[in-house]
């Protein structure tokens, strides 16, 4: 997870109060108000907002790759959004990718027939459904969605949230502790 506005403690524990203080920090430079811009204020908002799905957990690095498994990468991952990628990688047929961005979940399918699509959109997790997103041409799935309307493009997505993806082989299961 790259981070533009918020400083995090490696393996520290991540806390609402920490948080809380950190954001009156940034919002002192980055609000209007206060000689910031709009924009940046909206930015630092959604890091914000995706950081607090993250209270009680400790990063120890956002890069798959450092990980010695996927069991460790979802030790640091919100439950529901792990609950929404494995569903996704192991139940949907015709999925050719699935991608975590933040607490968001896109799942490529290669032939969306019927079956497909049927099983996706009725999947309920954490009382959300998946839905797709017709500019991404993908389905997706979102831990909450931020209550700014903020339309990015996916490598600007990747770059503010980072980015974990899995390619499906043939007939294979993720399979995760």
């Amino acid at each position: 997870m790259k981070l533009k506005y918020f400083t995090l403690d490696v393996a520290k524990k991540i806390t609402e109060t920490f948080l809380k203080a950190q954001w009156r920090k940034v919002c002192v430079t980055v609000h209007p108000d206060k000689g910031g811009s709009h924009e940046a204020y909206l930015e630092a908002q959604l890091e914000y907002e995706m950081l607090k799905s993250y209270a009680g957990m400790t990063f120890a690095s956002d890069n798959v790759e450092d990980y010695d498994s996927w069991d460790l990468f979802f030790a640091n991952v919100n439950p529901y959004v792990k609950e929404a990628f494995l569903f996704a990688f192991n139940d949907v047929p015709n999925v050719s990718e699935v991608e975590i961005c933040g607490v968001w979940v896109y799942v490529t399918i290669t032939f969306q027939n019927k079956e497909a699509r049927e099983i996706i959109k009725e999947k309920e997790i954490d009382g959300k459904k998946f839905f797709w997103g017709n500019a991404k041409k993908k389905w997706m799935w979102a831990l909450y969605k931020p209550t700014t309307r903020y339309n990015m493009k996916m490598d600007d997505i990747r770059a503010l949230h980072g980015s974990r993806r899995k390619e499906k082989e043939e007939e294979k299961q993720l399979q995760i502790a």
